[in-house]
């Protein structure tokens, strides 16, 4: 009888460890997965892969525009700054927990006033644009927007237009920091 009862509680102390080790290991796991989200303030870089059809070339363009060639109702800035958020809009909502396109502006514009972020104008159609995590190069061409050096993200201006339209004098007022 004595055996019989060591040997249950030998075998019940097995099963309590086990079961600890497992909790202990689960919450391990999920802390690091919930800490690399909450410990950058700002953005982080993550490569997003999107439509990767060839383009035509347009750096060969001497002189700085204000719009594109087929006159399209935002400068190229402006296209530059809607293409950079809709490649940074994942990083900024894991980082800084925004809930819309709204508060991604923002903070973007905030980002721009307060030095976090920068802008450097290339050529004509090309930007790039440095935070405390890294660079992206930005490309603005005549149907979408381009976002290279961390994978490529392009996104076609009939896309941008529609998630950032409604903030066009909040884009244009950032500008200014270019």
């Amino acid at each position: 009888m004595k055996k019989k009862a060591i040997i249950g509680i030998v075998i019940g102390i097995v099963v309590i460890v086990g079961c600890v080790f497992l909790i202990f290991n689960r919450n391990q796991k999920a802390t690091v997965k919930q800490g690399s989200h909450q410990s950058a303030m700002g953005l982080t870089i993550k490569k997003n892969k999107r439509n990767t059809r060839s383009r035509n070339n347009q750096n060969s363009q001497p002189n700085i525009q204000k719009t594109t060639e087929n006159n399209d109702q935002y400068s190229i800035d402006e296209w530059m700054l809607m293409g950079y958020m809709a490649y940074a809009h994942d990083n900024y909502v894991q980082s800084r927990h925004i809930k819309n396109n709204a508060e991604l502006v923002n903070d973007i514009s905030e980002d721009l006033n307060n030095g976090d972020l920068s802008a450097k104008r290339n050529s004509s159609n090309t930007y790039t644009l440095t935070n405390k995590f890294g660079s992206v190069d930005v490309e603005v061409e005549k149907d979408d927007v381009k976002v290279t050096n961390d994978g490529e993200t392009i996104n076609a201006k009939s896309e941008l237009k529609e998630k950032f339209g409604a903030y066009a004098d909040k884009i244009k007022a950032m500008i200014k920091n270019i």
